[in-house]
């Protein structure tokens, strides 16, 4: 069986399945994928990886001249350089997202400032965290020092503080 034969179908599948893996991608990169673009991207990227090979294999003499140009082969070796430095993982500045310091700063607030922020008074905040299971506090009691320094929790009681409920 000859690949020749199959030449009307290789370059449409190349040509259709660039045009959905090039807009599916985009969507994704500007979250502004929607339904099912995702699942199409991650599934149907196959097709043009699947095209690509079958069509360089129709084309091989082409496709070996482009590693004897000197030009060619420096744009395929950068890219191949850059797929390989896309496997380091790039040492970590923070563990805090961005707005981790802000987190931070309020859970550092004596409730009796918390409750200006809440607007709330320093009561209701002391029946919520009794709710809460917290006790042995006062006004003057910073938050952190009742619920920690995990960012996720200190997150979680600030919802509930915050929340009118």
């Amino acid at each position: 069986m000859r690949l020749a034969l199959y030449r009307h179908w290789i370059t449409p599948l190349v040509i259709g399945s660039f045009f959905l893996t090039s807009a599916t991608g985009i969507l994704i990169f500007f979250h502004l994928d929607v339904g099912l673009n995702k699942l199409a991207h991650q599934w149907l990227s196959w097709a043009l990886v699947i095209g690509v090979i079958l069509h360089g294999v129709l084309h091989l003499k082409i496709f070996k001249s482009y590693f004897s140009n000197r030009t060619s082969l420096l744009l395929i070796l950068t890219f191949l350089t850059v797929l390989g430095t896309s496997f380091f993982i790039p040492k970590k500045q923070s563990e805090d997202p961005s707005f981790g310091p802000s987190i931070r700063a309020l859970s550092s607030a004596p409730l009796s400032v918390l409750s200006i922020v809440a607007n709330k008074t320093p009561n209701e905040l002391s029946a919520r965290l009794s709710q809460l299971g917290y006790q042995e506090f006062d006004s003057n009691t910073p938050l952190n020092a009742l619920i920690g320094n995990d960012l996720k929790t200190q997150v979680r009681i600030l919802k509930l503080l915050m929340s009118n409920n």
